[in-house]
């Protein structure tokens, strides 16, 4: 539902970049993000992603600004899927633009115009009229991998991953999922007490295994060791950086 949703941390650099850290992932990720008449195009950790506002390909648009050469079709010429229709001038080099579907073409700028990102050059009757496919907002369910919705409407870690069996006690593991926070946020380079966090931090997870009694000294120490574990590799992590 549109409630759903995953809980990350984010902080924004001077050059707009931002951080983000989902919950009880083991890194950060870089985003940017740049608004263009196309869509929003995303740099993902170094890997570009295009979010077109709408795939119309009865619609041939330019994705580079410049000047528009000349058209290579007549207007009312059928075109082939993949073909070129046009000659563009963008930064002084010359380029041809192709037609992602099959269709006849109407030609809707003259040559010589000066052109932006976006503007419409000319529009296709397409063979296959099924291919228009326009954005609408999502409406499903995402479950990544290794979260569960906790209350309906926030995602937190997945603790029925790690072995145990039984009950948790519920007052215990909301103390310690409060401290494992603040530790994150502690490393996320924000303003907090590092004693008093820390030792936030070690009296939760005391505190909490204490409350397994159905576990065994073993299983007692490796569900510690758990907790451990993720914090220092998100210390080793921010250290990397």
């Amino acid at each position: 539902s549109s409630q759903d949703g995953i809980v990350c941390r984010a902080r924004e650099r001077s050059d707009g970049t931002l951080i983000i850290t989902p919950m009880g992932a083991q890194r950060a990720f870089q985003v940017v993000g740049m608004e263009e008449p196309l869509g929003l195009r995303l740099v993902l950790d170094g890997q570009t992603f295009l979010l077109p506002n709408q795939n119309d390909p009865s619609e041939l648009r330019t994705d580079v600004t410049g000047k528009l050469i000349r058209f290579l079709k007549k207007d009312g010429d059928e075109i082939q899927q993949g073909k070129p229709y046009a000659e563009v001038e963008s930064m002084k080099m010359v380029m041809q633009l192709v037609a992602s579907e099959s269709g006849k073409i109407t030609l809707k700028k003259p040559p010589g115009s000066v052109i932006e990102a976006g503007d419409l050059l000319a529009g296709l009757e397409l063979e296959d009229p099924s291919k228009v496919k326009r954005a609408t907002p999502f409406s499903g369910t995402f479950e990544p991998k290794g979260i569960m919705p906790s209350d309906g409407n926030i995602w937190q870690p997945d603790f029925s991953m790690m072995s145990m069996d039984g009950d948790m006690d519920e007052d215990k593991q909301v103390a310690l999922d409060a401290a494992v926070e603040a530790m994150d946020l502690l490393l996320d380079g924000y303003e907090h007490d590092v004693e008093s966090t820390v030792q936030q931090f070690i009296t939760g997870l005391q505190e909490f295994v204490a409350s397994q009694v159905e576990l065994n000294g073993t299983e007692k120490w490796e569900m510690a060791m758990e907790y451990v574990g993720r914090v220092v590799s998100r210390y080793l992590a921010v250290e990397a950086r």
